[in-house]
């Protein structure tokens, strides 16, 4: 469909400014704050906030939050409107659903976005109990009272995403630049500029009256192909300052068994009460090696190389753990073939039915041609 709505040099032009801007919105490079202030400046010039404020550097999203919970106990008043609305309001009056849904899905997308948000929400929920006995009864995580602050939500809301802001500000500045919306005025113009420098220069910031709490950029930010936090050989999210956040496929795991894997045992596994993250770390140390390691046996064998295991299960789950073992059709690029392991119904006594479940037929109804 997008196709269809734009030239052959705009297609070209889409292309490289996907790529463009999603290597300024996953960049690990220092901020570069003088570039950032001025930027950060002219967006409050432009809407009309107070001129006279500071700016504070810190080298990651909970120090900022530690260094918002003082000020706030301060009782800052004033009205203190996100940047982000302004941002929203342009994108609103010319928005294109379909050259923006492109651009942002292409640069960054929803689930990095989403990740990244919730875990700003997961360090603001983290901020030192101390501070956050002080800010009212209702605690941090509810409401506080304070003239202009208002709730959790209205907080979160505050921040702007610096770089993360990339995928929007691509689009404002394709609009501007390659198709020439005429609806841009030079106002819009200097906006969107101001924009893009912040995009270019800075990580995530908060906005408040007399003061801008600015985080220095990601130190690492790796992921899978999905666009979810993924790394297996460190922190898949960290900061200079040390904050690291370590997952594998998006779900987050201790960080001593990635930096230190050899310590990972089944019994760490089996007291994992989440099941994504017992998953997680089931593969980590290897399906196989864990099966054999806590008593499972091969009840079954069945059609190319197809295994069924059983094993008793954990202490707080009665359930028998049972494992059907497929092994990959196509080789890898080392030749290889994998084994991949899927957890079928205890009820399951057969390899071959095992594989029919999982693709919601029977044994006797499962016969493909070829498998992949």
């Amino acid at each position: 469909m997008i196709e269809r709505l734009l030239t052959p040099y705009q297609r070209q032009q889409h292309t490289s400014y996907i790529r463009d801007w999603r290597m300024l919105a996953l960049s690990t490079e220092r901020a570069n704050r003088e570039v950032a202030e001025a930027a950060i400046t002219k967006l409050r010039g432009y809407q009309g906030q107070e001129m006279r404020f500071e700016f504070k550097w810190v080298d990651s999203p909970p120090v900022a939050l530690k260094q918002i919970t003082k000020r706030l106990k301060k009782r800052t008043t004033g009205r203190q409107r996100p940047l982000i609305e302004r941002t929203r309001e342009i994108l609103d009056s010319w928005l294109n659903p379909a050259v923006y849904s492109s651009i942002t899905d292409g640069v960054l997308g929803t689930l990095t976005g989403m990740q990244i948000n919730a875990y700003v929400r997961k360090w603001m929920s983290a901020v030192d109990a101390d501070d956050v006995k002080e800010l009212g009864d209702d605690g941090f995580l509810k409401v506080m009272e304070f003239p202009g602050v208002g709730s959790l939500d209205r907080i979160c809301q505050r921040y702007n995403y610096g770089q993360f802001s990339a995928s929007e500000v691509a689009f404002l500045t394709f609009q501007r630049d390659v198709m020439h919306s005429k609806i841009v005025s030079e106002r819009h113009h200097n906006y969107i500029a101001a924009l893009a420098d912040i995009v270019r220069s800075t990580g995530i910031y908060w906005n408040f009256e007399h003061c801008v709490i600015a985080c220095e950029r990601p130190s690492v930010l790796k992921f899978n192909d999905r666009g979810q936090f993924h790394a297996t050989d460190g922190p898949a999210f960290a900061y200079p300052d040390g904050t690291a956040v370590y997952t594998i496929h998006g779900v987050g795991i201790p960080a001593h068994f990635i930096e230190d894997p050899e310590s990972l045992k089944p019994s760490d596994i089996d007291q994992q009460r989440n099941i994504e993250v017992r998953r997680v770390l089931m593969d980590l140390f290897g399906t196989e090696k864990y099966l054999r390691q806590t008593g499972a046996v091969v009840i079954h064998n069945g059609r190319n190389g197809r295994k069924l295991w059983w094993r008793l299960g954990q202490e707080d789950d009665n359930e028998p753990i049972v494992m059907v073992e497929v092994i990959n059709s196509t080789p890898e690029s080392n030749g290889e073939f994998k084994h991949y392991f899927i957890r079928v119904p205890p009820s399951i006594k057969d390899a071959d039915e095992a594989i029919a479940w999982t693709f919601k037929m029977t044994k006797e109804d499962y016969f493909p041609l070829k498998e992949t």
